[in-house]
């Protein structure tokens, strides 16, 4: 992995997420709840700094997560 601060894998991102499945975080992106992964050599990376606030947004507002 490219060594940036704000990014983390997918792992990192479904603890964050509640310890959601990769397949649910994927269906999060293509639903727009969460912003969509940054691919680097086929593995999914995000910006942990975009994927809490999409989170909390989604938390605060559930109606318009779903």
């Amino acid at each position: 992995m490219i060594d940036t601060p704000d990014r983390i894998n997918s792992a990192v991102a479904r603890q964050l997420a509640g310890g959601v499945s990769g397949t649910t975080l994927m269906r999060w992106a293509k639903l727009g709840i969460i912003p969509q992964p940054i691919v680097i050599r086929g593995r999914n990376y995000w910006s942990r700094s975009q994927l809490v606030a999409a989170l909390k947004a989604a938390n605060e507002n559930p109606e318009s997560a779903a």
